[in-house]
């Protein structure tokens, strides 16, 4: 998989998870993305730090000591 496919494939995993108020964490979003294209959960939290980084999707905190992923349009 390309590294544009895999970035497109983890923000429509976010967007499915944006309505919630909680969003979906880093790890959530790994497992969720593992189960459907398979991959290391690894290679998979590089990517989401990308995202975060380039602002593609914002990494807000959510409780106390959680911090959750939401798309920014």
């Amino acid at each position: 998989m390309k590294d544009a496919e895999i970035n497109s494939k983890l923000i429509q995993i976010i967007k499915e998870n944006n309505s919630n108020p909680k969003g979906i964490s880093k790890t959530e979003l790994a497992r969720v993305f593992i189960e459907r294209w398979g991959s290391s959960k690894n290679m998979i939290w590089d990517y989401i730090i990308d995202l975060i980084d380039t602002g593609k999707v914002e990494f807000r905190k959510v409780t106390k000591s959680q911090y959750t992923l939401f798309y920014v349009p």
